[in-house]
């Protein structure tokens, strides 16, 4: 995870997260997932503006996924729903001593992340940019974080 921070003292803090939404997928039932959306919800939940950039499928776990964060408290007003490819999910597997692992499924919407003007006069009015390392993995994503 990886945090720019250009504040000025005295002022409201704007942040904006970047990266991947998914729904972690456990034997006992799918939980609301992805480092930069957690911190997001996080950061909200202390009473300070945040808002995620990212994208989600057009499908039903799309569609679950943006019910789940708006209940969370963060708007999806920057998240895309992508027609051509799929909400991210990840199977979590624990082993005897709880530690997990992950299957991450390549190339879903999070993956294609695509720059717009909306997006980028979004950043930089922010005084707080949160991405996660997993970003790069798309040369999508990462052109656009670049």
């Amino acid at each position: 995870m990886s945090i720019l921070i250009n504040h000025k003292s005295g002022e409201n803090v704007s942040v904006s997260c970047f990266g991947e939404v998914l729904w972690d997928c456990f034997d006992s039932g799918k939980r609301l997932g992805g480092a930069p959306l957690n911190m997001c919800v996080r950061i909200n939940s202390l009473g300070i503006k945040a808002d995620m950039i990212s994208a989600v499928g057009n499908d039903e776990l799309g569609a679950e996924l943006l019910g789940e964060i708006t209940s969370k408290g963060v708007s999806c007003e920057y998240i895309a729903i992508n027609s051509d490819k799929k909400t991210s999910t990840v199977e979590v597997t624990l082993d005897s001593g709880g530690s997990a692992s992950y299957e991450i499924v390549a190339d879903s919407a999070w993956d294609n992340i695509a720059l717009t003007d909306e997006l980028l006069s979004k950043v930089k009015s922010s005084d707080v940019f949160v991405f996660g390392s997993l970003i790069g993995r798309s040369e999508t994503s990462l052109a656009t974080l670049n």
